[in-house]
């Protein structure tokens, strides 16, 4: 009799536990039940879980993040090792929630912060994830339970798409530092594709005065040239005339990308001379010297006694001034009387 009481006792309390255990499973409710990110490589996303207690006792929780494979029908297929997946492509590595214990009185929700890093590296295609939420005094019990489908949870589905990098570099945007009116004279740079795509940049370059006002623009590429990958290309823009002398900023911007727009900029200084302003300029330069060197020949010419090279005698004019006559003394010398 005692055997079969303690028979028909085990079995109830077996019973008992199970249905306490499928009643705790179903006792809290998880939202929202699916998050779906379609986005890159690198980027951080960030969403919240709500979890509420919907028993009438207090709850205790762990988070657990799984990754899965899904069917057809959205439905978890399988769990996949984590030991079967590299960072670069396990959707587990990048989720970030926190498996500190869940407290929760009867009626309690609680919020619950999810950041999602994507991988630098991550290949494109999809990823899906599981976060249960298990109930049981410890987290290996409570993932326990979320491995044999008894914890309700969130999927995680990221889709990553197959992008494709768009780069161009810009080289050496030059200009004479003078441009004369009506000469021939352009801007010239170089533009290397570092990317994986054709590109066909367009864009212009806009003149400025020295005070930043506009003057005019050019446009650039006009016969929408491409850059294949790998390749470099030099493009040419002719510098327009302007009429004005003075010291002009040329402003180059670009545009390029087929998914994403990307720019590109660069400044270059020059000046430009008018023919008016020139014919001025080089008068000036030739007659100043010249009035110059004729007024210094003017300052150094040599008087016409030191100048004359000729062997004729040259009459001098000679002033002889007359002396006052005195009275002779005795001790005086008369050279005319000596010389009679």
């Amino acid at each position: 009799m005692l055997k079969t009481f303690s028979k028909h006792f085990l079995i109830t309390l077996t019973i008992f536990l199970s249905g306490f255990s499928f009643s705790y499973a179903g006792s809290v409710s998880v939202t929202p039940l699916i998050i779906d990110h379609t986005t890159e490589a690198r980027d951080i996303l960030s969403d919240s879980i709500t979890i509420k207690n919907n028993h009438s006792t207090h709850l205790r929780a762990y988070a657990s993040v799984h990754e899965i494979e899904l069917d057809g029908n959205n439905e978890i297929k399988a769990f996949v090792p984590a030991s079967m997946s590299d960072r670069t492509e396990s959707i587990t590595s990048w989720i970030e929630i926190s498996r500190a214990r869940i407290d929760l009185q009867p009626g309690e929700e609680k919020v619950l912060p999810l950041t999602i890093r994507i991988n630098p590296n991550a290949k494109s295609g999809e990823y899906h994830a599981y976060i249960g939420f298990g109930i049981g005094p410890n987290q290996d019990e409570a993932e326990k339970k979320v491995m044999e489908n008894q914890a309700a949870g969130v999927i995680i589905r990221v889709s990553i798409n197959d992008k494709q990098v768009e780069l161009l570099r810009l080289n050496g945007f030059k200009a004479k530092p003078l441009v004369l009116e009506n000469t021939d004279s352009n801007f010239t740079f170089t533009l290397e594709n570092l990317g994986e795509l054709p590109q066909t940049p367009s864009g212009e370059i806009i003149i400025y005065d020295s005070r930043g006002n506009e003057l005019t623009s050019v446009q650039v590429n006009k016969e929408n040239k491409s850059i294949g990958p790998n390749e470099k290309v030099e493009f040419s823009a002719p510098i327009p005339e302007i009429d004005r002398f003075g010291k002009n900023k040329a402003y180059l911007s670009l545009t390029y990308g087929n998914e994403n727009l990307a720019s590109l900029y660069d400044i270059n200084f020059y000046y430009s001379i008018p023919k008016l302003h020139l014919i001025v300029i080089l008068t000036v330069l030739i007659i100043i010297p010249l009035l110059l060197t004729l007024a210094l020949r003017r300052l150094i010419k040599p008087n016409n006694y030191y100048a004359s090279t000729s062997d004729e005698a040259v009459e001098v004019p000679l002033f002889v001034r007359k002396h006052h006559e005195h009275e002779e003394y005795e001790h005086d010398i008369n050279l005319k009387k000596n010389d009679t």
